[in-house]
C-alpha cells in the first residue's frame, strides 16, 4: 500500500459576496426627529458617486431597502457609503459614513448612527474655550463649504507664533472638543508661549 492521500482542503469561506439587496437602518437625531416629514435621506456610494436610495417620507426610525432588479451588486467590499439627511431646502443636517466590510456583505444590512451637524450659512470662526486658558484651548469654527483649513496664531505685536494646518474638512459645525481645533499653547518650536493675549485667524479654502 502506498502512502495515504492527504485529505482535500475544505473550500474557503472567504468568498466575496456582493449582495444585490441591501438595507440601511437608522434613527434621526433627536433635534429633528419630531419633524421627520420635513427631511429626506439619501444613500450614496462614494466609490462611484452612485445614489443608491432616496426617501422623502421619513419617520424618526427608518429602514431604507435598496434592490437592484438586475441582481447586480449594490455594494462591494471596502465601498465607502454615505447616509445624509437634508432639509426641504437642500441643507445637510445630519450625516454618517461607513466602510463596507465582511459583516455588511454577509448580513446585507447596516445600522447607522447619524451625527446632527447642520451646515451654517456662512463660514465663521468662533470664540475659543476656555478663555482665559492655561495651557490648552479649543477653537471652534463653522464651514459653509468643504475646504482646506489652516489656523494661524499671533501675539499682540502681530508676530505669528504658530500655524496649525488642519487639513481638508467637510462643511459643518466644529464646536465640540472632539471636532474643534486644539492648541496646546506652544509655539512653532514646541515651547510654551508666555502669558498674554493671542489672536487667531482661520483660512478656509
Amino acid at each position: 500500500d502506498g502512502p495515504a492521500e492527504a485529505p482535500a482542503e475544505a473550500p474557503s469561506m472567504d468568498v466575496a459576496y456582493n449582495p444585490w439587496a441591501f438595507i440601511v437602518i437608522g434613527q434621526l437625531p433627536q433635534q429633528i426627529a419630531d419633524s421627520a416629514g420635513q427631511y429626506k435621506v439619501r444613500v450614496t456610494n462614494l466609490r462611484n458617486d452612485r445614489v443608491l436610495a432616496e426617501d422623502d417620507n421619513l419617520q424618526a426610525e427608518f429602514r431604507l431597502p435598496m434592490v437592484d432588479s438586475l441582481r447586480r451588486a449594490i455594494v462591494r467590499n471596502n465601498d465607502l457609503i454615505q447616509v445624509e439627511i437634508t432639509s426641504q431646502g437642500g441643507q445637510s443636517v445630519a450625516k454618517s459614513q461607513f466602510r463596507v466590510g465582511s459583516q455588511e456583505l454577509a448580513t446585507a444590512y447596516r445600522v447607522v448612527r447619524l451625527d446632527y451637524n447642520p451646515i451654517p450659512d456662512l463660514t465663521r470662526l468662533l470664540q475659543n474655550y476656555p478663555n482665559p486658558f492655561n495651557p490648552e484651548t479649543w477653537i471652534p469654527f463653522g464651514l459653509s463649504q468643504s475646504a482646506e483649513v489652516v489656523i494661524s496664531i499671533y501675539d499682540v505685536s502681530g508676530q505669528q507664533v504658530r500655524t496649525l494646518p488642519i487639513g481638508f474638512k467637510p462643511s459643518g459645525i466644529y464646536s465640540s472638543a472632539e471636532r474643534a481645533i486644539y492648541w496646546d499653547g506652544r509655539n512653532a518650536s514646541g515651547e510654551s508661549v508666555s502669558s498674554g493675549v493671542y489672536f487667531y485667524r482661520l483660512q478656509a479654502g
